[in-house]
């Protein structure tokens, strides 16, 4: 992944402590990033992080299930662009976009 699309997967989340998250995994990966490194990123205190995500396990699959969607939209959003309307050859269309 590059820097660029890093930085907007990390902008897209409201959220502070999955920003965060994307931030410190892409640069590092998922085992060399500590629940405080991401903490310390988010801004936000221990208590406030383990209410939302109770352990590591579970902010890395928030953080999986947020970049699952975010590459769906945009695949999506990439195909309808690239084979726009319908007609007989319109599956094709679409099926080709999805490797161009």
């Amino acid at each position: 992944m590059t820097a660029a699309a890093t930085a907007v997967h990390a902008v897209r989340s409201e959220d502070p402590v999955l920003r965060a998250a994307a931030e410190l995994f892409y640069a590092r990966g998922i085992a060399a990033v500590s629940v405080q490194d991401i903490r310390s990123r988010a801004g936000v205190s221990l208590k406030s992080m383990y209410a939302t995500y109770p352990s590591k396990e579970e902010l890395v699959a928030a953080f999986l299930q947020r970049t699952h969607e975010v590459w769906m939209r945009e695949l999506r959003a990439a195909i309808d662009a690239a084979a726009p309307g319908g007609g007989p050859s319109h599956r094709q269309e679409r099926i080709a976009a999805i490797f161009s």
